[in-house]
């Protein structure tokens, strides 16, 4: 579990000034003949959707049920949203909306990174144009959904009212409901994260240096979700900053990695024989139990995290997805920098001079490098003098260690995001309050 410690007096201190505005509106009402919306309007972050489910995985004759009751983009208390990550032009649910983006570039530690989690601007942005208030139910579904549902669960929205559609649209048209490309009118809404009451859900992701610290101290399992084919593929990073296709600076093996057999693009993958079970070609959820017995079989341990990953974020959403959305007392996480920012990291001690891509002076500790099992490093391609070259990652003021105060800066930022309101604004979850970072 993840502590800010040196948030607690703030959060205590926006925790005892909404009790008190609570406790002088509650006294005020009195007896009387007057009136009070307080009596009728539900409070934020309830659960608005009636027949609503307790499991995060819902099946397609809920999903039909919650349209025919007009709640699909309804706005207000009553609220549900439909979300689809890929292939939305296609084909998609009556009333659904597209999510198009999955990740962006900032900073983490001392790496300029690609695929990050939406920043809170942005993530304010897309659930107001998507009519997303803090009381609404949405529905995860399509290719890559589970990318959006780690954001939503990330930025700390309550998960009694994150649902995944099983199996997506492949099980909506199996039981014979019907797909469209039109796409819905929606009414904007002005919801921001300061709105929601808890703030992020750190332990939802994996950091930079929470994957280096966990990894040294063995408090962390890192959880493949693309193969046991790191060490002689030499993958390129297309999807980070400056879309070069260049090569990261190696490959290899983290320690104590275990590998997903049914998400990774390998002839050997078995997608039965992973976290899904297939039904008429139709990938659905296993149950808890035979997750578990999955998992256990791969070696993972209870007691630590699991931490998925692949090259850019999005297969190690797709094995973040079904754990997190089931395994209720498993602790899971996602890293997103994934093999695009691990790979970019070493400082090259034992090569003279160091390459131009090699990690600053002093920044050693940093160097992931030194927690692989296997590895290859590409640095031939580049002295070799191949047309291929290695990415170049730019450099920022950081801590010189990951354990220092400060090295977790990009949570750090987010967690200020929420807990800041905007000017004349209300703290974060008060009822009315609005404009966390500026939203």
């Amino acid at each position: 579990m993840k502590h800010h410690c040196k948030y607690v007096s703030k959060r205590l201190a926006l925790l005892l000034m909404v009790l008190f505005v609570g406790t002088f509106t509650l006294t005020g009402c009195g007896s009387g003949g007057g009136s009070s919306d307080s009596y009728s309007t539900p409070t934020l972050g309830t659960t608005p959707v009636e027949g609503q489910v307790s499991s995060t995985v819902i099946d397609t004759a809920t999903l039909k049920a919650w349209m025919d009751q007009g709640l699909v983009n309804a706005g207000g208390f009553k609220n549900v949203v439909i979300l689809q990550q890929k292939g939305y032009a296609a084909g998609h649910i009556e009333g659904a909306q597209e999510w198009s983006n999955s990740g962006m570039v900032r900073v983490e530690g001392p790496i300029l990174s690609g695929n990050m989690v939406l920043d809170g601007k942005t993530m304010d942005a897309m659930m107001q144009e998507r009519g997303i208030n803090a009381n609404s139910t949405i529905v995860f579904m399509g290719k890559n959904s589970e990318r959006v549902y780690f954001m939503f669960r990330y930025w700390g929205f309550p998960k009694n009212q994150l649902k995944v559609l099983n199996g997506g649209t492949k099980a909506w048209t199996a039981d014979g409901y019907a797909l469209t490309t039109v796409n819905p009118v929606v009414a904007k809404s002005d919801f921001c994260i300061n709105d929601l009451a808890n703030g992020p859900d750190l332990d939802a992701r994996a950091s930079l240096n929470e994957m280096i610290v966990g990894l040294e101290t063995g408090t962390i399992t890192p959880y493949a979700t693309y193969g046991a084919t790191l060490v002689t593929s030499k993958a390129t990073i297309s999807e980070t900053v400056d879309n070069s296709g260049a090569f990261v600076a190696f490959q290899g093996s983290m320690n104590g990695v275990i590998y997903d057999k049914s998400l990774y693009p390998a002839s050997t993958g078995d997608i039965t024989a992973g976290l899904y079970n297939t039904v008429d070609g139709v990938p659905y959820y296993k149950s808890k139990a035979e997750m578990e017995a999955y998992l256990f079989g791969l070696g993972a341990d209870k007691s630590k995290a699991i931490a998925t990953f692949c090259r850019a974020g999005n297969l190690a959403a797709d094995g973040f997805g079904p754990m997190d959305a089931v395994l209720d007392d498993w602790d899971i996480m996602l890293y997103d920098g994934s093999w695009s920012q691990w790979g970019s990291l070493t400082a090259f001690t034992d090569i003279v001079p160091a390459p131009s891509y090699a990690l600053p002076a002093g920044y050693g500790a940093w160097a992931t490098d030194e927690l692989m099992s296997e590895i290859e490093y590409n640095i031939n391609v580049l002295l070799l003098g191949s047309d291929q070259k290695i990415y170049q990652p730019k450099y920022f003021s950081a801590p010189m260690s990951p354990y220092a105060a400060g090295a977790n800066n990009l949570e750090d930022a987010d967690y200020e995001y929420w807990a800041a309101p905007a000017a004349g604004g209300s703290a974060p979850g008060a009822a009315g309050g609005g404009g966390g970072g500026g939203c």
